[in-house]
């Protein structure tokens, strides 16, 4: 059975635990821009650890990392680091290529196109192949899906939501120094229809 972890942007399903997106190096960026910003790197394994509970296997949907299309020093060093701590936590780690992982093959073994499961696709969600569309559920990232609204200072406010479908789930992403989107500009976007937003504490949204 799928299951959404409620306040959380993660699934579960069976033994797994099913999260995308956590664009480790994103610091880089923010460092660019003139901001000083630490590593998210021990708060993410923290809250990853937190949600393990029953849970023997983690599946990472994709943009393990965050730079492209090059590997920068500091995934070099992190990533393998990051990949070894979850590895203590959980029996497998099953990781997803997404669009932001070029290269990732060279710090991390055993990464998948995709992982099909009782007729269950886990995708990244930046493509979908013959496969994948043929199985009963797809489970996708890559969107970063998030509810706009303007709050009583009429600041724009952005909260993180599941999109969800008879067929598809697309998940929010896990990092948190990630911008989300209201638009679904990916391959999926055909295949969505009739789509219900929840938030993290499965409030209904439109």
């Amino acid at each position: 059975m799928i299951k959404l972890i409620k306040n959380q942007p993660a699934l579960s399903y069976k033994e797994h635990l099913v999260i995308t997106d956590l664009h480790l190096g994103i610091e880089r960026e923010y460092w660019k821009k003139g901001y000083e910003m630490p590593s998210q790197n021990k708060d993410l394994l923290k809250r990853i650890k937190k949600l393990k509970k029953k849970h023997k296997k983690l599946i990472i949907l994709g943009d393990l990392k965050h730079n492209i299309p090059n590997i920068t020093y500091r995934e070099t060093k992190e990533i393998p680091e990051f990949i070894k701590e979850l590895k203590k936590e959980f029996e497998k780690v099953i990781i997803i290529k997404g669009n932001h992982d070029g290269n990732l093959e060279r710090l991390v073994k055993g990464v998948l196109k995709e992982y099909i499961i009782d007729n269950i696709a886990f995708i990244h969600g930046h493509s979908v192949s013959k496969k994948a569309i043929k199985c009963d559920k797809i489970i996708a990232g890559h969107m970063h899906p998030v509810h706009t609204y303007y709050n009583h200072l009429k600041r724009r406010v952005n909260n993180k939501c599941f999109i969800i479908t008879d067929k598809i789930i697309i998940l929010p992403a896990f990092t948190n120094l990630s911008a989300g989107s209201n638009e679904l500009a990916t391959p999926l976007r055909k295949h969505i229809k009739d789509e219900e937003r929840l938030l993290l504490d499965f409030t209904k949204v439109k």
